[in-house]
């Protein structure tokens, strides 16, 4: 162990006996078994799961109402704890990283924000950063304390959707957690340079049909559903067909199938402006087994049940003709009145109808649904 680990272990165990004295004193200071007051009327909390109806009964209302418990008081961090948290948990902030485009390149005179978290003991908040890469991409900070920091990357002309840009500098992370800098091996930021927007079909549609009614075929082009040609063939079904309106816990299936083509997830991307060129499957399926809300309501089972399926897909279709990027929602039970029993699926598509796989949007260029 080194010197410096040693000196942490110290202080742990240090914060650890101040914390014990702490609630030693505190159990000093409470009634004695037998002699607290109860709380009249209090309510005991529900397991009712999120989503599912209620059915306990209410209490009445010539009840009393629940006397409020004033908190203890608040003691302020003994100077222990606070050496504690200055020493573990406000370390100097070192960092390099490099901003590179998708092929390769340096990306010089791009906007770098730091922001850092400082939690002391007795200051918390946050302090903000700001610098520049130079002329190969490279960028650092330093000079400053905290506890974390988060890195935002900013050139006009670029896309950056970085889904993870915190770095921990706390003794409290265990250490495969906490952030090592190198200057030799910086972090790398990819920026997706844009290479000009194409004309795209966009537009947002809502299509409705009877559930159970086997496969409808969607035509992305033009936006319809029932065209002899189309890209997705959408099939939903639900058991039972006929059920109340607004009914929960039900079977359902949705699939999801391409016309000579595929789809894949988009899920988390530094960027969204090109459709991916492999990794495409013919179909997407989601499946909801189901449910009971009286067992969920009892705690007898975990409720996870879900009354629709949302996801954004690349799509490519007609063998390699349409790239798109489709916010696609599909919901089994959209009845608008009492035993409709409808299906609805929701898109809105982005669509390049040239075979090319540039999906950057500019909306002077988009192109309207072919008629």
């Amino acid at each position: 162990m080194s010197p410096k680990q040693r000196s942490v272990v110290v202080i742990i165990v240090l914060a650890l006996a101040v914390a014990l004295l702490w609630w030693w004193r505190g159990r000093s200071h409470l009634p004695a078994a037998g002699t607290e007051k109860p709380v009249a009327n209090a309510p005991a909390a529900s397991s009712t799961p999120a989503g599912v109806p209620n059915t306990a009964s209410s209490s009445s209302a010539n009840e009393p109402a629940a006397k409020s418990v004033a908190p203890p008081p608040t003691q302020k961090p003994s100077p222990q704890l606070r050496r504690t948290l200055e020493t573990l948990n406000h370390n100097e902030i070192e960092f390099y990283g490099r901003a590179m485009d998708q092929f390769g390149e340096g990306v010089p005179a791009a906007a770098v924000e730091g922001v850092v978290i400082v939690n002391t003991g007795t200051r918390g908040g946050e302090m903000l950063r700001k610098t520049a890469t130079d002329a190969q991409g490279y960028f650092q900070f330093g000079g400053f304390k905290g506890q974390d920091l988060g890195i935002a990357i900013s050139k006009e002309g670029y896309e950056y959707r970085r889904h993870n840009s915190s770095f921990s500098y706390t003794y409290f992370e265990a250490d495969h957690k906490r952030h090592i800098p190198d200057p030799k091996n910086p972090v790398i930021f990819v920026l997706w340079k844009k290479q000009g927007a194409e004309p795209l079909v966009h537009y947002e549609q809502v299509w409705r049909f009877p559930v159970n009614a086997g496969p409808i075929k969607i035509d992305l082009l033009k936006g319809k559903i029932g065209e002899a040609q189309g890209d997705l063939i959408v099939n939903i079904s639900r058991t039972p067909l006929r059920m109340r309106y607004g009914a929960s816990g039900f079977e359902w299936k949705a699939a999801v199938d391409v016309v000579g083509g595929g789809l894949v997830r988009a899920g988390q991307r530094d960027y969204y402006n090109e459709a991916p060129a492999v990794g495409y499957a013919p179909r997407f399926e989601y499946v909801q087994v189901a449910q009971s809300v009286e067992d969920a309501q009892e705690g007898g089972i975990k409720w996870t049940w879900s009354r629709e399926v949302a996801d954004v897909f690349y799509i490519t279709s007609r063998d390699g003709k349409n790239y798109a990027r489709v916010a696609l929602r599909l919901k089994p039970n959209s009845d608008r009145n009492e035993g409709d029993n409808e299906a609805l699926v929701a898109a809105e598509v982005w669509l390049n109808p040239n075979g090319s796989r540039n999906l950057e949007f500019d909306r002077t260029k988009a192109i309207k649904p072919v008629p």
